[in-house]
């Protein structure tokens, strides 16, 4: 008897079970490949007081795109209203704002990870007071992952405005 219990591992801590769980949610959300090949370690990085952990290349090279893509509507909308208005000021006051896009692509890869893990932690939250635990893994499935299509349009959009601007 003594020899089957050295074999078996240490029963979980409930706070352990509850952290293996978390984790188990927030790969449903993000996608498990994505979530195994990428974001655990990023995510892992971040702390309360470290915000930054690494470069996210997909934020820093697609902008707002990426924002669409992992489907945080509310950032994305936020910055698009953000670089309109500040267009429609460069117009009015006749100045030009050098480097906006350069640096909301710096700054998005720069706490990108840290805005989607606070995100997707604040998403997890409010499906999980929706939901029993049976539906759970499916709905964070479908409110999480990716959106290809809109990343998509938005891409064949910004290409389509920048061809009128220069030729039009």
């Amino acid at each position: 008897m003594n020899e089957e219990a050295s074999v078996l591992p240490p029963p979980l801590s409930h706070r352990t079970a509850l952290r293996y769980h978390d984790e188990q949610l927030m790969q449903c959300f993000v996608g498990e490949e994505k979530y195994q090949h990428y974001y655990q370690k990023a995510f892992s990085q971040l702390t309360a007081t470290k915000h930054v952990a690494g470069i996210n290349w997909g934020a820093f090279v697609f902008g707002v795109i990426w924002l669409f893509y992992r489907k945080m509507y509310g950032y994305g909308t936020l910055v698009v209203a953000l670089l309109v208005t500040l267009s429609i000021l460069e117009n009015m006051f006749k100045f030009e704002a050098k480097g906006v896009g350069i640096a909301v692509s710096v700054s998005l890869g720069l706490v990108g990870n840290s805005l989607y893990k606070k995100f997707a932690e604040q998403k997890i939250a409010k499906v999980r007071r929706q939901l029993s635990a049976s539906d759970l893994n499916q709905a964070l499935e479908q409110a999480g992952g990716t959106n290809l299509g809109l990343a998509w349009v938005l891409l064949a959009f910004i290409f389509v405005a920048v061809f009128i601007a220069h030729f039009a």
